[in-house]
């Protein structure tokens, strides 16, 4: 494990506050907030972050991060804080067809979706009618790899939606909700 063995990460709650202030200011202005996340881990840690902080939201799950939400929970052992995230993703509305994918944009809401650096998934089911929204924000929780939507999305503000570029006017932000060690923690590791 050496993938930020070369510097730290920005402190953790601090980036939560920021990340779920901005989350709030999307709702607040009427629009949506599009989360696309890794389906594995990343997705149901959104949803406990939105959870602790009692953010004032319809939240939407879609995407494949749901079945993974539902392994975890089928084998609560293994996670730090099983009871947690039970009640957190009770909480949520799972998408399961088209019809909760209209209802989830019919008001200001939250949408926890895959994929991560959207390379598909069920973002796509959302983009459409959130990339042309000044109100609403996409806002990504990963590390973004050269040449992915999602990092050309950072670098140009641009995305490709069925073969046609368009510039998104949509808020567009990333987040570092790594779960890699950071190099000070690993060094802690060594040290020990």
């Amino acid at each position: 494990e050496s993938t930020y063995g070369d510097r730290d990460h920005p402190d953790r709650k601090e980036t939560e506050k920021v990340f779920v202030e901005s989350v709030q200011e999307a709702i607040d202005r009427g629009g949506h907030a599009l989360l696309p996340c890794f389906a594995v881990g990343r997705s149901q840690e959104i949803i406990d972050v939105l959870n602790e902080y009692n953010i004032n939201a319809p939240i939407y799950f879609d995407g494949m991060g749901q079945k993974v939400a539902e392994v975890y929970l089928k084998n609560p052992s293994y996670l730090k804080n099983p009871k947690f995230l039970k009640k957190a993703l009770e909480k949520v509305q799972w998408v399961r067809n088209v019809k909760m994918r209209k209802a989830a944009l019919k008001e200001p809401s939250i949408i926890v979706c895959t994929s991560g650096m959207m390379q598909g998934g069920s973002v796509y089911a959302y983009l459409p009618q959130v990339y042309n929204d000044k109100a609403s924000k996409i806002i990504l929780t990963g590390y973004q790899v050269k040449e992915t939507p999602g990092k050309i999305l950072l670098e140009t503000g641009k995305l490709n939606l069925d073969g046609l570029s368009v510039t998104v006017k949509a808020g567009v932000e990333r987040y570092d909700f790594s779960a890699h060690a950071g190099k000070e923690e690993l060094f802690r590791a060594i040290r020990k």
